[in-house]
């Protein structure tokens, strides 16, 4: 996504008891950035600009 160029930032939600998904989602570098309406978790992964 990254090479694109045009993709500057990923997004991505889980419940925030997922363990699992949380230490997945922290290996690639996603950062939490609060919960949404919903309870879920929000993570953000930021690709920078080109």
């Amino acid at each position: 996504m990254a090479q694109l160029g045009h993709i500057r930032r990923v997004s991505i939600c889980y419940e925030p008891d997922n363990e699992a998904a949380r230490r997945l989602y922290a290996g690639f570098g996603f950062v939490e950035a609060g919960l949404d309406e919903d309870g879920e978790m929000i993570a953000v992964l930021e690709l920078g600009s080109k």
